[in-house]
């Protein structure tokens, strides 16, 4: 996959596969994310935080690239990306929607 990907070229088709790709890429990272810490908890929203970025990077897509996938705002997207602060479970479920990212709450 290019690393300069212009999601606003692409046909409706071609952005699924992306997504698609983008979900198989992202199995490794899916699989650290719920993998417990030594203390018994869940990873925390700092480290989903990385992987959200690491795997948006990887891609080669903005954060305007994935908002839009997300249907999100930018803002979102950097919050995320940041620490989580201030983002609500509906934003941070459509992000790891679109990378393909699943998560638990228990």
């Amino acid at each position: 996959m290019s690393s300069n990907v212009e999601i606003n070229r692409l046909t409706h088709a071609e952005r699924q596969s992306l997504l698609q790709r983008l979900r198989d890429d992202v199995d490794v990272i899916e699989n650290e994310l719920m993998r417990p810490t030594p203390s018994g908890s869940l990873t925390p929203i700092s480290e989903l935080a990385a992987k959200v970025r690491h795997a948006r990077r990887r891609d080669g897509l903005t954060q305007a690239e994935l908002a839009d996938l997300a249907d999100v705002s930018v803002l979102v997207v950097g919050r995320v990306e940041r620490d989580g602060d201030g983002v609500t479970m509906k934003s941070l479920m459509r992000i790891c929607t679109a990378l393909g990212i699943r998560v638990w709450l228990e």
